[in-house]
């Protein structure tokens, strides 16, 4: 680069730090590679420093990908952007395999491999390994000319949350446990918690409680916590109105067993306890949720189905 400066006329104070501001920090086979492309037209540009990268490369699939991410990573790659020095520690996979793009809940590692790739983010080997023996990777941003790109990219994807204000409360209504699972997992993944949401006290509980209902809410949803109903009191219920039917939901969280379980112990309350009548029959639609950290598992009566993700 700065032969190519120099040959040009271009070797004059403050040039080379603007281009490796601007264009640097790609990496190949352990070599630091500028964009090409972009140099060469700022140069003939008369040193116009601005995006020439017309961040087309795989922005479609990226998009989609990151679309279907969950809240925790969603997070962590709108904190790259906000704070450019940040990093996301994370295993890499060196092949990708078309149908795994397709998958209905994006692998943070495949995401991140995916933008590497395309040359959204920068990866720089660790040297240290996973348990699995896969190794580490600091992944964080490039340089100032793919930033608006990948904002751009992650904006879309959050706008997941003015989606989640209008539709949660036709998820839970329906009794979707999928849906309702996504909907409570971009919750958490907002969430940055201390110490207070550990353990398998009832301070964590009511945190996550909390947080759930107050989601409730915000989304239009009269919901109430630790309402009398049936034998005892049910963490979340939102009453029927203008022929919807009420809503009655029993949260269980744990530090130790799979959501799945936990939502099992949930359902199993809410029909020991008489939280709801009996399933289908349109005057009660429950919801039985299991949590551990920021998995979530949920059981509906809606064929008696689950849609969870261990952590």
């Amino acid at each position: 680069m700065e032969r190519l400066l120099a040959e040009t006329g271009n070797d004059l104070p403050g040039v080379m730090e603007e281009i490796r501001d601007w264009y640097d920090g790609y990496r190949f086979g352990g070599k630091e590679v500028y964009n090409p492309y972009s140099v060469v037209k700022y140069l003939k540009g008369g040193r116009a420093a601005r995006k020439y990268w017309d961040g087309s490369t795989g922005a479609g699939m990226s998009a989609d990908l990151i679309g279907r991410l969950d809240g925790i990573a969603l997070q962590e790659l709108k904190g790259l952007y906000e704070d450019p020095s940040s990093k996301v520690r994370c295993p890499l996979r060196e092949f990708l395999w078309f149908p795994d793009l397709l998958e209905e809940d994006a692998d943070p590692a495949l995401v991140y491999s995916y933008l590497a790739m395309c040359g959204y983010v920068r990866a720089d080997p660790t040297g240290l390994m996973t348990a699995a023996e896969d190794e580490l990777y600091d992944v964080g941003m490039v340089n100032r000319e793919i930033s608006p790109a990948f904002e751009s990219l992650v904006g879309r994807a959050t706008s997941r949350a003015r989606e989640l204000r209008r539709d949660m409360r036709g998820h839970f209504l329906s009794g979707d446990p999928a849906a309702i699972r996504d909907d409570i997992q971009f919750v958490l993944g907002g969430i940055s918690m201390d110490s207070g949401w550990a353990g398998d006290g009832r301070e964590a509980h009511d945190r996550y409680k909390n947080a759930i209902s107050s989601a409730m809410r915000a989304a239009g949803m009269a919901a109430s916590e630790e309402a009398p109903k049936g034998f005892g009191r049910c963490d979340v219920f939102v009453p029927g109105s203008g022929g919807a039917p009420a809503l009655a939901m029993e949260i269980k969280t744990s530090s130790k067993a799979i959501p799945e379980i936990s939502a099992d112990a949930a359902q199993a309350q809410i029909e020991e306890k008489g939280y709801a009548s009996k399933p289908l029959d349109g005057k009660v639609v429950w919801v039985a949720v299991g949590i551990r950290g920021k998995r979530v598992s949920v059981v509906t009566p809606k064929g008696f189905t689950r849609s969870g993700l261990a952590s």
